[in-house]
């Protein structure tokens, strides 16, 4: 079949159309995520969520999905609780909370930032000993308090005072205090103990168990008998 210079401009004025129309739509769409693994749709005025703790949910705005977000699947009490320990704030004045501190050190590689919001992490290498998998999004990470903060409350917290309570919920000077996880692992955990949750990679639940009873002791909480159990049942199975 020859073609002839009217078939090969129709070619040409479709595959423009086809490029403007793309162009159009990546814009309506707004395809760049944000520390939530989330975009504005703008053609649809709505606010899309994919991967991360918030997967497939979509919002009015960035707003309301942070709120959503804060008290998700939780009990009002809990978040009560959680809103006792004043956590990801900025200690040190370089602009960059706790939750990007933690991700800046725990991450293998270098960090790079996102270009509108230069203090929120975007990408890095993170390795998640809850499920044994590497991550190169900060978006699909949550930071878990190890001890959870309810946990923590209900084992001797719940004396502390304000600012114990503040160096807790953001202290990076043990790196054990608070790691970088799967977002799912983190939401699966919540405030479990070890008698009621333990990590799907079965090959950290030594280290998992060791770090908790240290955990405890460094901030002079208590165990309950189920949870102690737990504890020292499974570390008599570890070498």
């Amino acid at each position: 079949m020859v073609k002839t210079k009217r078939d090969y401009g129709f070619v040409v004025v479709y595959l423009v159309v086809a490029a403007v129309a793309f162009a159009d739509v990546a814009h309506a769409h707004n395809a760049g995520r944000d520390y939530l693994c989330c975009h504005r749709d703008n053609r649809e005025d709505e606010y899309h969520c994919h991967d991360g703790p918030l997967d497939g949910r979509t919002f009015s705005s960035r707003e309301e999905a942070e709120r959503f977000l804060a008290t998700d699947g939780q009990e009002l009490e809990s978040v009560q609780v959680r809103n006792l320990y004043d956590h990801w704030i900025d200690a040190d004045g370089d602009g960059e909370d706790t939750r990007q501190e933690v991700l800046i050190l725990e991450s293998r590689t270098p960090v790079t930032f996102f270009e509108d919001e230069p203090e929120k992490v975007d990408t890095g290498e993170w390795w998640d000993p809850y499920t044994g998998r590497t991550y190169v999004h900060a978006c699909m990470l949550q930071i878990d308090h190890f001890i959870p903060i309810g946990e923590v409350h209900e084992s001797g917290g719940y004396l502390w005072s304000e600012e114990e309570r503040r160096r807790y919920a953001n202290d990076l000077d043990d790196p054990d205090t608070l790691i970088a996880v799967s977002a799912s692992a983190n939401m699966s955990k919540r405030d479990k103990d070890p008698a009621k949750w333990l990590p799907e990679n079965q090959d950290y639940h030594c280290e998992y168990l060791r770090t908790w009873r240290r955990q405890k002791l460094h901030w002079g909480l208590t165990m309950d008998p189920e949870e102690e159990a737990a504890v020292e049942e499974g570390l008599e199975e570890c070498p």
